[in-house]
């Protein structure tokens, strides 16, 4: 093989040699770092209280048997609304509302004169003050008014939107703002004494509903401590 014909399959298997080395893979120092955050909701949770704080208050306000009531008299009972949850409470809103009336005329009078009872008229025979402590908005009126002013801020309020946003709801009900530990609040219920013989033997479920709305929201730093921001009063 002449001189030219070796100096030539010499380059070309060098140029092979180079297309393969170029062709190939090669490796590269990496690094990864992952983090993940838990985000995690408070809880808004109130509870009722005996007064004395030695129990759950339970289903029913009063421990006494509402019966038997005549025209005038009139019963009272202090509770403890208190905060259980993980979030601070901007306000509680204390409405109320009666239903299962029962008709006890045909059983306790022969007064045909008398009419019949309705639910609402003989709600309007029960007076209501609800007396919260601390300087905070009380309420003294009829069942009767209180259902329809619950009933107006029940539903005035809207999806997504906070209790304390529903137009008037300073002027329904009772309420206490920025909720502490353990707020009193006082009920009495009153049988009125312009109520007739009509509503003799009448009964009717009475029911409180405790509303209880958070704080508006912020806006945090990261580094700030957001469990007990979040768990202080404003």
């Amino acid at each position: 093989m002449s001189l030219k014909k070796k100096l030539a399959m010499g380059a070309m298997t060098g140029a092979l040699g180079l297309s393969l080395v170029g062709g190939g893979t090669y490796a590269a120092f990496t690094d990864t770092e992952e983090t993940t955050d838990t985000y995690a909701a408070g809880i808004l949770d109130i509870e009722l209280y005996k007064n004395d704080m030695s129990g759950v208050l339970g289903s029913k306000v009063f421990t006494t048997e509402l019966t038997n009531f005549k025209p005038g008299d009139k019963i009272t009972k202090k509770i403890r609304v208190t905060n259980t949850g993980s979030l601070s409470v901007d306000r509680v809103q204390i409405l109320g509302d009666y239903n299962g009336f029962k008709d006890g005329k045909n059983l306790y009078t022969n007064d045909s004169a008398s009419g019949k009872s309705y639910a609402d008229d003989f709600a309007d025979m029960i007076n209501v003050t609800i007396t919260p402590t601390n300087g905070n908005t009380p309420y003294t009126g009829t069942l009767a008014q209180l259902k329809a002013e619950s009933d107006l801020y029940l539903g005035g309020q809207q999806n997504g939107s906070l209790p304390k946003e529903t137009a008037g709801a300073d002027t329904i009900g009772a309420y206490l703002n920025d909720l502490t530990d353990n707020d009193p609040v006082t009920i009495t219920l009153e049988f009125d004494t312009e109520a007739g013989n009509e509503f003799q033997g009448d009964a009717m479920n009475v029911k409180f509903k405790f509303v209880a709305s958070q704080q508006e929201g912020r806006d945090f730093q990261d580094g700030e401590n957001v469990l007990d921001l979040n768990a202080l009063e404003e």
